[in-house]
């Protein structure tokens, strides 16, 4: 129970103190450069390998900073990935149990890491960067929403938690 409640907290008040220094670190560029605080568009992918790079350069020590950052940056995309992976092993899992009677666990992780691979091969070709940014702009947004929208009501349905009369 503390921790439904805490991990949430602390998510949003790091989101927040996050928010503070880059907009105020825009505020900086925007009076130290004389561009109106309406003119800088950065945004998505830019704000993590632009700005905040930036803006470690000006702190004193900059090295030593810009070396954790970027390992920071790295230990969340390993864990995202695996948090991901671990998700979508556990849903086939759970959602098809003759898996686990055909195959071994190794086996089916191994084949999820190689078609997980081979379908983020397009992020790895030339124009990997706009399939990227599709994605984020039309996969991320309002129908990962809907997603979850219909999942919360598919799952009430088959678990009966309300009832449509």
């Amino acid at each position: 129970m503390k921790s439904s409640f805490w991990l949430p907290v602390i998510n949003s008040g790091t989101s927040i103190l996050a928010a503070m220094v880059l907009f105020s670190f825009l505020g900086h560029i925007s009076s130290t450069t004389g561009i109106k605080i309406e003119d800088i568009k950065i945004e998505g992918v830019e704000l993590a390998f632009v700005i905040y790079p930036a803006m470690i350069s000006m702190l004193p020590g900059s090295n030593i900073w810009a070396v954790i950052f970027f390992v920071m940056m790295i230990l969340i995309g390993i864990d995202t990935i695996f948090a991901t992976f671990d998700f979508i092993m556990a849903f086939l899992l759970s959602e098809y149990p003759i898996i686990r009677k055909k195959c071994r666990l190794e086996i089916f992780s191994l084949i999820l890491v190689i078609g997980s691979f081979i379908i983020s091969l397009i992020f790895c070709t030339r124009q990997g960067i706009h399939v990227f940014q599709i994605f984020d702009n039309y996969v991320c947004g309002l129908p990962l929403l809907f997603m979850v929208l219909g999942n919360t009501i598919i799952l009430g349905w088959k678990f009966n938690l309300y009832k449509l009369d």
